[in-house]
């Protein structure tokens, strides 16, 4: 086995073009999401795009009839009947023009919460998907960061842009046969002034993003201080520790830095901005002035130099809406999402996978296994053999950083070894599938998660079962005693962290690590993996939990990392790591006796224990 290294950088380079493309393959998902409500959007919006060159075709006409009436003096009620009847008409277009909008607005909402949720799907689907070994890539981390906040929005804006661009060059056709009647040359300065302003946005557009960029990493410190401030989780160590000041200092300084940049970023703005206007003024005026000329030679009526004015207002703004909705920001959005969806994971299922069930399991072969994480030239497992046959008990113990934590993750696949081999029943590990090696597991990481939901959904996850599995999974845990006494029981919700949590329950270290035992409990996999199970459950927990393993789970196999010798002798056999690789192996008296690093550690902490060290926590 051997994994593939990802270069994040690189794949971005040659993904390049492929935000030009992701457009597309967005506007055509959400096209297909609901395609009947977007046939009939595009329809009420291209029909709206034609009312208002109709209006200002009514506008030259309502003025030209008046101009011909003053001229005249005719106040006859065939030329008063004429100006209502046009009034009238302009009048039916404006409210025309609002129901289509109201009626558009209605049907794009249902397709964009549809849409919305495929892409989400989409999305998480594709972040599922990706290996651990991305998450430890420093490039993949920091793109990512930016592009969390902001990935539910880019196919939306995309397609939007898409449909917007889409009316928006039909609402600039419309406008061709009112210039072409008139004058030429106030269409083309029409079109060349968005051009230009769109072109000067895209020289500035680098500029203020890189300067937002650099804004936002000092704004995410800045935030990372004030969250010390207000954090349940963080509010007994910020108290008494005494950090106030600190905290106050060190966001005061990255706030002092981000102001300024704000401040010399909103002044590089305003200056583009001015720029962009004085542009936009100068088109404006000169045709404004040709449209003058031209009325005054008599070759325009005055209704007409109305009518150019504002078409050349409308069609400029049709312009500089198509071209500025898709900027440089928007682009290298686009490109850093498709990016994103087209990562591909290292880990993969074969094409045809050998069949395994959890009642299956009888035996594991890690043979010469070594493992370095992105980024580092340091082997966290350094050639590292043994075995574990079905109902073992074994125990991994060591100094932290040695390998222990990163050998179960090899095993339960989240990242494939560097060099060596991992057999699951005399089969290469890489010849099941993902879903199947996993569900051989029960597993609590040392940074279990804490679900912000019901006792009962915290303990079952998604495997829905019966109320007495959860409620036996929590008495084997010791959990159940205290679930008794919390408000609502099994159904109390947990985890504050959001408004309305008012009524969420928050429990103590402890009783998370028994909630997190309960959930190892509840999935019943012939392997169960305890990552430091007991480093914060109570002396009497401790003694019932391994009590349970020895006497009514000698069909499980165990693998146990700890810290806590009194729990380790228990195991069949104890593997010794440091600096990734294992030095001594045996059973506890085995251990002891030879005499090494496993016989040091353990009478360490039995002096500790003996004098109290340990007893008092």
């Amino acid at each position: 086995m051997s994994k593939s290294k990802i270069n994040i950088h690189e794949f971005l380079e040659q993904n390049r073009i492929a935000g030009l493309r992701e457009v597309w393959h967005v506007f055509v998902m959400g096209f297909r999401a609901t395609p009947l409500i977007n046939i009939v959007s595009l329809i009420l919006q291209f029909g709206a795009k034609l009312i208002a060159p109709a209006q200002i075709w009514i506008s030259k006409l309502i003025v030209d009839t008046i101009v011909a009436l003053a001229d005249n003096a005719d106040s006859s009620s065939a030329a008063r009947q004429r100006v209502i009847t046009l009034l009238a008409l302009e009048f039916g277009l404006v409210a025309l023009n609002k129901l289509l909008s109201i009626a558009n607005d209605i049907l794009s909402d249902r397709g964009i919460y549809t849409y919305d949720l495929i892409m989400r799907k989409r999305i998480m689907h594709q972040a599922l998907s990706l290996d651990m070994a991305y998450f430890d890539n420093s490039e993949f981390i920091k793109r990512y960061f930016y592009l969390e906040g902001s990935f539910k929005d880019i196919p939306a804006r995309t397609y939007g842009w898409m449909t917007r661009s889409a009316t928006d060059i039909w609402g600039a056709l419309v406008y061709i046969p009112l210039f072409l009647s008139l004058d030429p040359r106030v269409m083309l300065l029409a079109i060349v002034s968005p051009l230009a302003s769109y072109f000067f946005t895209m020289f500035m557009g680098p500029r203020y993003r890189k300067r937002r960029e650099a804004e936002w990493a000092i704004e995410a410190k800045a935030t990372y201080y004030s969250n010390l401030a207000s954090s349940y989780e963080y509010a007994k160590e910020v108290r008494v520790f005494g950090l106030r000041e600190w905290l106050f200092s060190n966001f005061r300084e990255k706030m002092k830095k981000l102001h300024a940049s704000l401040l010399r970023g909103r002044v590089l703005r305003l200056s583009g901005d001015l720029i962009d206007f004085v542009l936009n003024q100068i088109a404006y005026y000169i045709a404004y002035a040709i449209s003058i000329f031209e009325t005054i030679t008599g070759r325009m009526s005055l209704g007409s130099l109305t009518m150019v004015i504002q078409s050349f207002e409308q069609l400029r703004s049709q312009m500089n809406t198509m071209f500025h909705a898709l900027d440089a920001d928007m682009l290298k959005d686009i490109s850093e999402f498709s990016t994103f969806m087209n990562l591909i994971p290292c880990l993969t299922d074969p094409k045809r996978g050998v069949a395994i069930e959890p009642g299956d399991f009888r035996s594991l072969q890690i043979d010469d296994v070594s493992y370095a994480y992105e980024e580092s030239e340091i082997a966290a497992a350094d050639r590292i053999s043994f075995s574990l046959k079905r109902g073992e008990h074994i125990a991994l113990v060591g100094d932290n950083g040695s390998g222990k934590s990163t050998l179960i993750k090899l095993l339960l696949r989240l990242y494939e070894p560097d060099s060596g081999h991992i057999n699951l029943n005399n089969h290469d590990i890489s010849e099941y599938k993902l879903d199947d090696v996993r569900g051989l597991f029960s597993v609590i990481f040392q940074d279990f998660v804490r679900y912000r939901t019901t006792v009962r959904e915290n303990i079952q996850i998604s495997q829905v079962g019966s109320r007495r599995k959860v409620e036996e999974s929590a008495r084997l845990a010791g959990a159940d005693e205290f679930i008794s006494r919390l408000p609502k029981g099994y159904e109390a919700l947990l985890n504050k962290r959001y408004p309305g949590d008012e009524e969420a329950q928050e429990l103590s270290e402890g009783q998370w690590q028994k909630i997190a035992l309960a959930r190892a409990f509840y999935r019943n996999a012939p392997i169960l993996i305890l990552d430091e199970p007991t480093a914060s459950v109570d002396a009497r927990t401790e003694y019932k939990l391994y009590k349970y393993f020895k006497e009514h789970a000698k069909d499980k196999t165990l693998i146990l990392i700890s810290h806590h010798f009194s729990s380790v002798r228990f195991a069949d056999r104890i593997y010794v790591l440091d600096k990734g690789r294992i030095i001594e192996q045996g059973t506890h008296h085995e251990l002891m006796g030879q005499k090494g690093k496993y016989a040091e550690m353990f009478n360490m902490q039995m002096e500790g224990l003996t004098s109290g060290g340990e007893a008092e926590s």
